[in-house]
């Protein structure tokens, strides 16, 4: 089964060295209204723009405030994983309630983007995600193996199109439960090993990652958001004829 467990929505605008203060009245706001937790970061002050200023904690998201982008990592509820387009809904209602509360007005915007994970779960327990890839490798790549065992693949690529670059990264994944032993009282090294009997879940990951840089055409934030999320909605309708992995991947 096909499910949506992380999205990324990042907005770049131009730097911002007080970024702080130019969204601390915002943040307060944000803060009251959906009970958030906020942390502001002891930055060095020769740290890259992109890196963390200040950061949101919510039950719905979690976002990274730098002088010159904002990201946001949506957590999407369990139940609607499966449901393609109540994903899409949710992420758009959180962004349009975020953008009004810290955005709009505040910054001077460039261009955005989302990145996007489809997991794709196997039916098969206690296997190693480079099994299931390996018939990945053999089916798009033309590579001879000659018999040899495959240790390790990624493949990326991506295309523009009407103005905007789509990226796929695929992959394998593995979801493990790790038992940690007692504590060493005597300090000795712990060796935690990692088999088969460990993994819950695993099966093959399709990254994808939509974004209008560089922007030609610049529109409000929310006009081009709602673009890339159309974009996200055709890219998973077609995603396994598009990879080409429709005659490997279990739907």
């Amino acid at each position: 089964m096909a499910k949506i467990k992380n999205v990324q929505v990042a907005i770049l605008f131009e730097i911002d060295e007080s970024i702080i203060f130019t969204l601390g009245d915002s943040i307060k706001k944000l803060q009251k209204n959906v009970k958030a937790q906020v942390q502001i970061l002891n930055t060095p002050s020769g740290a890259r723009p992109e890196a963390p200023r200040v950061i949101i904690f919510t039950p719905d998201y979690v976002i990274n405030i730098s002088l010159n982008r904002i990201d946001i990592v949506f957590n999407i509820p369990s139940h609607i994983e499966d449901k393609f387009d109540n994903v899409i809904a949710f992420c758009y209602k959180s962004f349009e309630n975020i953008y009004e509360k810290i955005i709009e007005g505040y910054i001077n915007y460039k261009w955005a983007g989302v990145i996007f994970d489809v997991n794709y779960s196997s039916n098969l327990k206690k296997i190693r995600s480079i099994e299931l890839m390996t018939p990945v490798f053999d089916h798009l790549l033309n590579l001879k193996r000659k018999e040899r065992k495959l240790a390790s693949f990624n493949l990326q690529y991506g295309y523009e199109e009407n103005a905007h670059f789509i990226n796929y990264n695929i992959s394998g994944y593995e979801s493990i439960t790790l038992k940690l032993p007692a504590p060493n009282v005597k300090g000795e090294m712990i060796e935690i090993g990692v088999t088969e009997d460990d993994i819950d879940e695993t099966g093959i990951l399709i990254k994808v990652d939509i974004n209008n840089q560089p922007l030609l055409e610049k529109s409000d934030i929310i006009t081009d958001f709602s673009k890339i999320l159309d974009l996200m909605r055709s890219s998973l309708e077609n995603i396994l004829h598009e990879t080409n992995l429709r005659e490997i991947v279990n739907e």
